[in-house]
């Protein structure tokens, strides 16, 4: 199957599309400190919107820790909204800012099954410069007015552009690059 064409709403979110691998490090209340290495995957369909997966697997045994997929919508030329579901149990609407090449988003919505942990902030940040993509994440679990606390930071390299063939495991990721972006 052939990439469709871009839809024209999306054209600006561009530099997103691809594959991109990496290694992060995060950092929990309940864990130590661990590094993972990670792959995010943006690709579009024609429509007005980007799908998004994210997978992340631990370095020394290549466990699987983290999933989440979903899709990067529009706002205008500079909001976007972010809509995702995780395998835990939450989904989430964020909405936020893009400036350049550089997405902040914040929740306005985290829902939970009856089983999930309760989340109720996510907030992101992505930084992407070329074929470089830093990322930061941090999520809040008590009160929803408390900021939430920076959790995980990585740095990726985009593997492929545009539509993906299929996964690039076997690549050795790259390593963290200067952390999560300012």
């Amino acid at each position: 199957m052939t990439e469709p064409p871009l839809h024209e709403d999306v054209a600006h979110l561009a530099f997103l599309l691809g594959t991109w691998t990496g290694e992060g490090e995060g950092v929990y209340p309940t864990t130590e400190p661990f590094r993972y290495g990670e792959e995010v995957r943006f690709f579009q369909a024609g429509k007005p919107f980007i799908a998004y997966t994210q997978r992340t697997w631990h370095l020394d045994d290549r466990r699987p820790l983290h999933a989440e997929m979903g899709y990067w919508r529009p706002d205008g030329r500079t909001g976007i909204e972010l809509v995702l579901a995780h395998p835990t149990g939450i989904v989430e609407v964020e909405e936020g800012s893009l400036d350049g090449q550089t997405i902040e988003t914040g929740s306005v919505v985290v829902g939970r099954s009856s089983t999930a942990k309760e989340v109720t902030r996510l907030e992101r940040t992505i930084a992407v410069d070329g074929d470089v993509m830093r990322y930061g994440a941090a999520h809040g679990r008590r009160r929803a007015t408390a900021p939430a606390a920076p959790d995980r930071a990585a740095g990726a390299r985009r593997r492929l552009r545009g539509w993906p063939t299929g996964s690039v495991d076997g690549e050795i990721p790259v390593a963290l690059l200067d952390r999560a972006p300012a």
